[in-house]
Order: structure tokens, then C-alpha cells, then sequence
């Protein structure tokens, strides 16, 4: 018998991974800009290690996407710890609009996830 995914879910899937997307440009964009010489090596060091945070950060959003629409129990527990991280960096990028909607997604995705006909589906 098929599970029927919630509908918030499904739009919880949608937004994680679009922002996921977002953020995968903009790591490896910062990894892979040419900072020439108006930028010292240390700016240009510090915007490739946010770069790889941001890319690392981006592909732990797609994992939990695919987890959260195949219905994985692991990835409840992983979109749990993941939106408690994106929680922290919201609040530390306050009140800049980064900070704002990473405070928001973080939020929502937490409220929406610990639902009991969304535990239920993944088993929980």
C-alpha cells in the first residue's frame, strides 16, 4: 500500500529545493570566481570557505528533498537537524534578508515536520 505524502510536504519539498538550487549557484560561485588583485588572499580564502559551507549546505538541502518526497524515516530526522542549522545562520545573518529567510525556511520546515500526520508518513 502507497503512502499519501502530505500536501505541506510536497510544498515544504518544493521550497527546500529551490533554495537548495539557489544556494548551489552561489556556492560555486564563490568557489569559483577569479578574486584577481584588488582582493588580498585572505578576502579570497574567506569567500571560497563560505563558498564551500554554502555549496556543502546546499547539497545536504537536495539530499533531505529527495528523503522528504520518497518518504525516507532517516531524512524526517536529517530535515529535523537541518532546520535547526539553518535556524542558527538565520539568527546570526539577522537582520540582513539572508537572515531573514533563513530564519523563516528554518522555522517552517521544523514546524511542518514535527506534524503528526507527517511523522506518521515517515514512519515516526
Amino acid at each position: 500500500m502507497e503512502k499519501t505524502r502530505p500536501p505541506e510536504i510536497t510544498y515544504l519539498i518544493l521550497l527546500i529545493a529551490s533554495f537548495s538550487i539557489i544556494w548551489l549557484i552561489i556556492g560555486m560561485s564563490l568557489l569559483l570566481a577569479n578574486y584577481g588583485d584588488p582582493i588580498g588572499q585572505m578576502e579570497a580564502s574567506l569567500y571560497r570557505t563560505v563558498g564551500g559551507f554554502v555549496l556543502a549546505m546546499s547539497l545536504l538541502g537536495l539530499g533531505a528533498s529527495w528523503g522528504l518526497w520518497h518518504g525516507r524515516g532517516w531524512s524526517w530526522t536529517f530535515g529535523r537537524i537541518l532546520s535547526i542549522v539553518v535556524v542558527f545562520l538565520g539568527l546570526l545573518f539577522l537582520p540582513s534578508i539572508i537572515g531573514i529567510v533563513s530564519l523563516s525556511l528554518g522555522l517552517i520546515t521544523f514546524y511542518y515536520i514535527t506534524r503528526k500526520h507527517v511523522k506518521v508518513f515517515f514512519g515516526k
